[in-house]
């Protein structure tokens, strides 16, 4: 099968951020489901009906490996040991995470998984927002950290993930079918314990990454997806097993420089007119946007 390049720039961002944000029900939560719409339009276009997809995944197989490997951060912040000391390892985690010292697992989940931070939430909103409502009870479930996080991932953000899939697909008449949900695979990987999913690449690597934050040893020192990529060694060449996740990122700094609330937005019943200039980050500012757009068609 011939590759397709796509090429998708900033006119066709926001023309689709228009025409797409009719289709949908609910706010258009990330920038990249607008892409993800403009591409299956293109799949349809060269006369395909049905894709695979791969959502699934990462939640079952730990591919999203700086979160994952992020319990690793935590308990370290939480063990003051003399060895830990002398690292200057806690000096380095507590610059990533800002000088905070974090008082539970669901606390520092939350710090790593949101966009918008709680004091965010409640300086737009007025909402105080807790972690415990969200995730609470995939935590209460899990004695260990890195399964909690295994359990909030499915049971909270694949959802998303596949609502954005079925929606954009089907906005062009494209079925996507996730192979990676198969019932019998997926309770394979979920009951698979946790070693054969995400580990260190050698005895070596785990000293090494003893002094390091999760988001410098994510990848380069141990394999996320690792039972998958040993299942493909013979099977794809070794520069796409070994190759480092990406997203599906955007050059949205650029784009949103664009983006502006309308003056009297409707959005400003719902949220602090006065602090919406406190949001500079690209990502909020589109989530904003998009949910002023979806409070124009829905109310």
């Amino acid at each position: 099968m011939p590759l397709h390049n796509i090429v998708f720039n900033e006119s066709l961002f926001f023309k689709w951020f228009d025409k797409y944000s009719l289709h949908k029900d609910n706010p258009i939560g990330v920038p990249n489901e607008i892409a993800l719409a403009y591409l299956f339009s293109k799949i349809h276009a060269n006369g395909f009906k049905v894709v695979l997809s791969g959502e699934g995944s990462d939640e079952q197989l730990f591919g999203y490996g700086r979160i994952f490997r992020s319990p690793f951060d935590f308990y370290r912040m939480n063990e003051f040991t003399e060895q830990y000391s002398k690292s200057g390892v806690l000096s380095k985690l507590f610059n990533v995470y800002s000088g905070i010292k974090f008082s539970s697992r669901l606390d520092h989940f939350d710090f790593n998984y949101g966009y918008f931070s709680r004091r965010d939430i409640n300086m737009l909103f007025g909402l105080d927002t807790s972690p415990k409502k969200l995730f609470g009870k995939f935590f209460e479930a899990h004695r260990d950290y890195t399964s909690a996080i295994a359990h909030t991932f499915l049971r909270v953000h694949l959802p998303g993930l596949l609502d954005r899939l079925d929606n954009s697909s089907m906005f062009n008449s494209v079925e996507a079918r996730t192979p990676f949900l198969d019932k019998e695979l997926s309770n394979f990987l979920v009951a698979l314990p946790n070693r054969f999913k995400l580990r260190f690449n050698s005895i070596k690597d785990l000293i090494s990454s003893s002094t390091l934050p999760a988001k410098d040893i994510s990848e380069k020192y141990d394999t996320p997806k690792y039972l998958l990529k040993v299942y493909a060694k013979n099977k794809l060449p070794n520069e796409i097993i070994s190759r480092k996740k990406i997203g599906f990122p955007l050059p949205l700094d650029n784009w949103t420089k664009s983006i502006d609330l309308e003056r009297d937005s409707i959005i400003y019943q719902f949220i602090n007119k006065n602090r919406v200039n406190d949001i500079v980050d690209s990502k909020k500012v589109f989530m904003l946007k998009s949910l002023e757009k979806w409070l124009e068609k829905y109310i």
